[in-house]
């Protein structure tokens, strides 16, 4: 539609009414003289002219599309793609920024958090920190593994200081020597209390090791127990639960392991997953193979991965 110098002005001004002050088009018809209907051509025609040009602004530089193939090739509830640095720390901290936004906006008052631990899940509880979230009741899911900075004590302490929710530690380590320790671990009071909140809590926040190149649990482990369970075919941590490459658990550390098991991670309504770059993609297919996952929070490199680009 070619416009002349006339229409070019009623098509700005149709546009700028429309698009900027929010007028209906009969508003805009009554004020230039002319139909309802003509007023619809103007509009359609500024665009095709560029007298109006639409840009879409996403925040935080997410993928939007690459977000919902991911969320549709792999049946979640969200996936959240980030464009993010490859640098480990800035690739974290995007990811964590993200997750807390995300995050923030899932919990409410009537909600159970549970927490694992992981230099990604520190970046989150970071960006957290800067946000006003509801009153929450915090949980720790595994026992204590990483450093004093990013073991899950730290973390629920920090997130249920910000939230002004209760708390619910366990001053235990993850990794056990044998299983009548960790069968009297359990006992303990406060950490059965603790591990009795797992089957009431509606949220958890999680991050994922990948074996063998980045995986906390495995540094804890003796040298002989890693080539071991290597052997066996583990990709993947989650929570401290081994994954083989097809989400199934390998269950021949399970009695040396103080956490949530994969069970109770299926029965929480929302499993917030939180893991990125190309080195992780193996790991986070194991983890979604899982059947535990609705949402995943992950960068472009590592969703590119999984989706086979």
């Amino acid at each position: 539609m070619k416009l002349t110098i006339e229409e070019q002005v009623q098509s700005a001004v149709a546009a700028r009414k429309f698009y900027l002050e929010g007028s209906s088009k009969s508003d805009i018809a009554d004020v230039l003289g002319v139909s309802r209907f003509r007023v619809a051509r103007l509009l359609d025609a500024a665009l095709e002219q560029g007298i109006v040009q639409i840009s879409v602004q996403v925040p935080f530089q997410i993928e939007p599309d690459l977000s919902e193939e991911l969320r549709r090739r792999h049946d979640l509830r969200r996936a959240i793609v980030v464009q993010t640095s490859p640098d480990p720390g800035e690739l974290r901290d995007g990811l964590g920024a993200v997750a807390a936004g995300v995050l923030g906006d899932l919990l409410t008052e009537d909600d159970r958090l549970g927490i694992a631990w992981g230099r990604t899940l520190r970046s989150v509880v970071a960006h957290l920190e800067e946000r006003t979230l509801p009153r929450v009741t915090v949980t720790q899911l595994t026992g204590a593994a990483g450093s004093a900075n990013d073991n899950c004590i730290d973390l629920v302490r920090r997130v249920a200081a910000v939230s002004g929710g209760g708390s619910h530690p366990i001053f235990a380590p993850l990794l056990l020597p044998d299983a009548a320790t960790l069968a009297g671990v359990r006992r303990q009071t406060a950490v059965a209390r603790t591990l009795q909140q797992h089957a009431r809590l509606t949220v958890a926040l999680l991050a994922v090791g990948a074996w063998p190149d980045d995986s906390q649990l495995m540094d804890l482990m003796p040298a002989g127990l890693r080539r071991k369970l290597l052997a066996e075919g583990v990709c993947a941590e989650v929570a401290g639960n081994l994954l083989r490459e097809d989400g199934q658990e390998l269950s021949s550390l399970s009695d040396q392991l103080l956490t949530v098991g994969m069970a109770d991670l299926r029965r929480i309504p929302e499993v917030v997953v939180v893991a990125g770059g190309p080195q992780k993609a193996r790991a986070v297919r194991a983890v979604l193979a899982s059947g535990t996952v609705s949402t995943l929070i992950t960068d472009v490199h590592c969703a590119r991965a999984l989706l086979g680009d």
